[in-house]
């Protein structure tokens, strides 16, 4: 497994690295997440359409908030332009994903249901050959996977940029609040899965 997915092209360490490529990071893989949870909120169907479609909903909607937020602390204390790049933020967000789906063996199946074969801690079963309802609950699964990570990657910035010296007040209580705001949702998921396929209970 990787130490962080959202390290893109290069071998940083996660603490006592640069803090404004950090929240860039923070930055891209916000953008991936609240683009998988759009496609989530796009794709729920079945009996439990309406509450997971107003879950997801919820849920991008609120990593879109905060990736604005991150965005525009990595411009103003970090003087970081590549976050303005629609193309770089798309590329980087878009290798964050592929990293993720492809070690915890979650398949798009408009693109390639069966992309890796399963060799991870979390084994999915192909959502084209399940029913309906298996593959709503596989998406479910599969979110749970996803905000974990997230949040788990949101304490490593965290934790690199207090180690570094470079924590402002604001951004502390901007990584608290959205990590706290998250944990809501993932309990949420949880709750409406609770047979989650994960071997290691979330939290991360």
């Amino acid at each position: 497994m990787n130490s962080s997915y959202y390290i893109v092209g290069n071998n940083r360490s996660i603490l006592g690295e640069d803090s404004g490529m950090m929240l860039e990071d923070l930055v891209y893989g916000t953008f991936a997440q609240r683009t998988f949870f759009h496609s989530m909120h796009h794709s729920s169907k079945g009996v439990s359409f309406v509450g997971d479609h107003d879950l997801f909903e919820d849920i991008y909607e609120l990593l879109n908030d905060h990736y604005d937020a991150l965005t525009e602390r990595s411009i103003g204390l970090f003087r970081n332009t590549n976050v303005q790049s629609p193309l770089n933020v798309l590329d980087k967000a878009a290798k964050i994903m592929y990293y993720i789906f492809s070690d915890y063996q979650i398949s798009d199946p408009m693109v390639n249901p069966e992309l890796h074969e399963s060799r991870n801690r979390f084994v999915f079963e192909n959502s084209l050959n399940s029913s309906m309802h298996e593959e709503q609950e596989l998406k479910i699964n599969n979110s749970i996977t996803m905000l974990s990570i997230h949040l788990e990657e949101i304490e490593n910035c965290y934790n690199s940029i207090k180690h570094s010296g470079s924590m402002t007040l604001g951004l502390d209580d901007l990584l608290m609040s959205q990590s706290s705001e998250l944990e809501v949702y993932l309990y949420k998921l949880t709750q409406r899965s609770p047979n989650y396929l994960g071997q290691e209970p979330s939290p991360y």
